[in-house]
């Protein structure tokens, strides 16, 4: 049995009191019981004793004598003298019975009888006193049965009345244990109760009765504890009342605040607003004049010119470009700072890119004689996934600065493998200088924007304080790194972690001469580094090299196909001939020299020497190669043309009408004047409205439309001109010098074929012209028989091109091919419903992810009628579609039948 314990006091008081009792009880009641039930049943025994005893003597005489009446008067007497006798038995010494008296009505076979027997001897006397006395003779036994209900009746009355008194005395316990427990509680109910009433917030709360003893000094020591917190109490309220009346001044203050602050916040809205309007504005209005600017200096730079008048334009370009660096860098902070960064990702050559900016700042750093050196290592990929644009922007703030900064010595640029497993690659490119340095307070704050260190920073060495701002901010946009360590005096080397994805399709390292003419050159150079860099790249071309920092000896039996001298940025007219004449004394092997920057002094006393060509330095490498090719007369293997790629100097645009809109009466006439140069038959449009009417009267083979004109926007032109099916197809170029570009080509996506912003750079013009009419020949408004012509030589499958694209693996290259087998009915009879039910965009969505999978699985004519199909989707035009979705159909089908073929011929 499990006893529970109590919580209250009572409880506790009244079991701690009532269990002795109760334990007691038991005990006492049990001990009296069965000494009354031990006595009972010895009376009883030493009755029944008796009894025998007093059978046997009387039966003395009658056993002696053989009298059987004697025998059993006998036993009726022992019979009479007690009523719980039931039977009396006399047995002989034969142990037979001779007499047996039994009280009517008994049957001596009952359970509750029970037997008491005593032997019957006979004394023997002696006669001769002199003699022992001899033993009693024994002459038989007797038994008397008694009965136990007597006995029984007895021990139940002596249980009952334990029981009675036993409970009797609990119940007296348990009433004088309450009233016990009931002076003690009752203090301490009073306690609790004025507790709970203290804690239901009446403070007033007091004991008045007050107990004696220690519950009267809890009581007491209550009272004042109560009093104490009703004082406390009182005095918290005064402190809470004033309190909250300074608060609530406060919060009245916080409001007209906070209404202050919302009021500056719509303020600074707006001014943001206003600053972005006015960043476009600015923008727009700025580079549309840097346009005609920049446009006719250039202009003007290929017309007949002194040397005086070709410094004075020479240094009218280089301010316009330095002025439209600066603009540049203050609207790109804008952006960044506005967050409205976005990065693209296209496939790249790194070292194109490196080469792109040192070829930019090469003049600047040979203007201060500085070596301005690239470097990329083997092992950095031929193509990358990423934004070059960035890129671009990052090398040219760094490496600008380092020329900037630096007044004698050199740059380096070195772009190396940093990690890269798989198709994750992380470039690393150190810009090294030997400048000015950089100080540990100038540290600290390097990226800040518009700081330059010292005061007196910006005004030796110009600036906006902008260029590591942003290029810090662009590099961890694309998730690199940037780091710097500089010794004031010494130099500064900042360090650039990218990641990009690597670009396996379509890559494969091609030596530009055939390797079984392979050429034999002597590089000398005196710079380490830029002989290892120029001998790099000469042996990936597959030329045979071999790098010398000096002009050798008369007495060296070298015998080379080619000389290449690369001379320094200090070097005059005295010390190019002075090595030449070295070199003539060696070998009369053909000698191209690499000038700084195309001295044309230095380039002329060149040209004098015999077997002697002249390059400007640096130079990229296609031309270098192809200067190099011609000298040494091998033939390079060839290199496919690039989309876009033309002759500037060539009338390439003989017989095309371009029409021309642009408000801006300068630029038009810069358009027009470079346009007529290429042998264009052009037409001027000062607004849009003029525009579409000069496009309705002429037939217009392309178009350069500015974005803002009055009457209509050059975006209002294009969609104008494209809902008309003979411009549906006619390349639109679209020119902008508004920095808000992104939004622009989100308004108007699918109208134009190229963006270009001012000021127009004639490179990026020719670009966009080629690519565009490049496009235009292959554009959805061709026929389908013509397409169809066109593209059937094209071979169903190109296995071998398939396996490039797969990194060189047979087994996944089949293994896609398969699976683009098994998915091409399903994905065409879904690009036949989405026709059908007009879904351009699905349409769109899943013909170029059908192309993605085409080109990787190197199906050339699929691929191309896929190319075709997703212009005509891009344009919506119907007709259009139709047919490709016709040739689609013939060449998947063309494709099984091959396919089928071949795996026939295999087996």
């Amino acid at each position: 049995m499990i006893v529970t314990r109590p919580n209250s006091i009572f409880g506790r008081i009244f079991l701690t009191a009532l269990l002795p009792i109760l334990l007691l009880a038991l005990l006492l009641s049990t001990y009296a019981i069965n000494t009354r039930l031990d006595d009972l049943q010895a009376a009883h025994a030493d009755r029944g004793a008796a009894k025998a005893e007093q059978l046997a003597s009387l039966a003395v005489v009658g056993l002696f004598t053989g009298d059987a009446s004697m025998l059993r008067a006998a036993c009726h007497r022992v019979l009479a003298s007690s009523g719980d006798i039931q039977r009396v038995v006399v047995r002989d010494r034969n142990n037979a019975v001779v007499a047996d008296v039994q009280r009517p009505g008994a049957d001596a076979r009952t359970p509750s009888l029970v037997a008491f027997g005593a032997p019957v001897v006979a004394p023997v006397l002696e006669i001769d006193d002199t003699q022992q006395g001899g033993a009693d003779t024994p002459l038989g036994d007797v038994a008397v049965y008694m009965s136990v209900h007597a006995t029984e009746l007895a021990r139940q009355r002596a249980l009952r009345d334990a029981l009675l008194i036993s409970l009797i005395s609990v119940a007296l316990a348990v009433l004088l244990t309450v009233a016990v427990a009931r002076q003690i509680v009752r203090p301490i109910d009073a306690l609790r109760d004025a507790v709970g009433r203290i804690r239901s917030g009446d403070l007033d709360a007091r004991i008045s009765a007050l107990s004696r003893g220690e519950l009267g000094e809890l009581q007491s020591g209550f009272n004042a504890m109560a009093e104490q917190i009703a004082t406390s109490s009182q005095n918290l309220r005064d402190q809470i009342d004033e309190a909250t009346a300074s608060l609530r001044d406060a919060l009245a203050e916080l409001e007209q605040k906070n209404a202050d602050l919302e009021i500056a916040r719509h303020r600074e809205r707006d001014a943001n607003r206003a600053k972005s309007v006015f960043l476009a504005s600015m923008s727009h209005e700025i580079r549309t004049p840097m346009n005609g600017v920049l446009g006719f200096a250039g202009l003007l730079r290929k017309s007949e010119l002194d040397a005086t008048q070709r410094e004075f334009v020479e240094t009218i370009i280089r301010s316009a470009n330095n002025l439209l660096a600066i603009i540049n860098d203050i609207l790109d902070f804008s952006e960044m700072e506005a967050g409205k960064l976005q990065l693209e990702r296209v496939v790249f050559d790194p070292r194109d890119a490196i080469e792109d900016v040192v070829c930019l700042l090469t003049p600047q750093a040979h203007e201060k004689r500085l070596e301005l050196i690239q470097l990329v290592d083997t092992d950095v990929p031929q193509q990358l996934v990423g934004d070059v644009t960035r890129l671009r922007h990052v090398l040219t703030n760094l490496i600008g600065n380092a020329v900037k900064f630096t007044d004698d010595g050199e740059v380096v640029v070195h772009a190396r493998r940093a990690t890269g497993e798989g198709r994750r690659f992380e470039l690393e490119i150190l810009v090294r200088d030997t400048g000015i340095g950089i100080g540990d307070e100038a540290m600290a704050t390097l990226f800040r924007p518009f700081y330059q260190g010292p005061a007196s920073t910006p005004r030796l060495y110009g600036g906006t304080g902008l260029g590591l701002s942003i290029s810090h901010s662009l590099v961890e946009a694309m998730g690199g790194t940037i780091d710097v360590a500089s010794e004031p005096g010494r130099g500064t080397c900042f360090t650039v972690h990218l990641p990009f994805d690597v670009e396996r399709r379509g890559t494969k390292t091609v030596p530009l001469l055939d390797v079984a003419t392979r050429s034999q050159i002597i590089v000398i150079d005196a710079h380490p580094l830029s002989g290892d860099a120029l001998a790099r790249t000469l042996e990936q071309a597959g030329f045979g090299v071999e790098l010398r920092s000096e002009v050798p000896p008369p007495t060296a039996a070298l015998l080379p196909d080619l000389w290449v001298l690369r001379c320094g940025a200090s070097i005059d007219e005295a010390g190019v001939v002075t090595m030449l004449k070295a070199l003539r004394r060696v070998s009369h092997a053909p000698v191209c020299v690499l000038l700084p920057n195309a001295d044309a002094t230095l380039k002329h006393a060149v040209e004098q020497c015999k077997g002697c060509c002249a390059q400007g330095y640096p130079v990229r490498r296609k031309r270098l190669l192809a200067t190099l090719h011609s000298a040494t007369g091998h033939v390079p293997i060839d290199e496919p043309k690039r989309a876009g790629d033309v002759d500037e100097n060539a009338p390439w645009l003989s017989g095309r009408v371009v029409l021309i809109a642009d408000d801006n009466d300068i630029n038009l006439r810069l358009t027009d004047t470079l346009l007529r140069s290429y042998g264009a038959r052009t037409l001027l449009a000062a607004d849009g409205e003029a525009a579409i009417r000069l496009a309705a009267q002429n037939a217009v083979d392309l178009l350069l439309v500015d974005i803002h004109m009055p009457e209509k926007s050059g975006v209002e032109v294009a969609r104008t001109l494209r809902a008309q099916a003979r411009y549906r197809a006619t390349p639109i170029i679209a020119l902008t010098a508004d920095i808000r570009l992104r939004d622009q080509r989100d308004e108007a996506k699918g109208l134009f074929d190229a963006w270009l912003e001012k000021p127009l750079r004639e490179d990026k013009l020719h670009t966009a012209i080629g690519r565009s009419l490049s496009h235009e020949a292959a554009s959805p408004a061709t026929t389908a028989a013509e397409t169809s012509l066109r593209d059937s030589r094209l071979p169903a499958r190109d296995r071998a091109n398939a396996i490039e694209n797969t990194g060189g693996d047979p087994a996944v290259a089949d293994a896609l091919f398969v699976d683009l087998m098994a998915r091409l009915p399903r994905d065409l009879e879904a690009i036949h419903a989405q026709f059908g039910e007009r879904d351009w965009s699905a349409m769109q969505q899943s013909v170029h992810k059908l192309h993605g999978a085409a080109m990787v699985c190197g199906v050339p004519a699929l691929s191309a009628t896929l190319r075709a199909l997703d212009r005509a989707v891009q344009q919506q035009a119907t007709d259009v579609t139709v047919s490709q979705l016709a040739r689609l159909q013939s060449e998947a089908d063309r494709l099984v039948v091959e396919t089928s073929r071949s795996g026939r011929a295999e087996r």
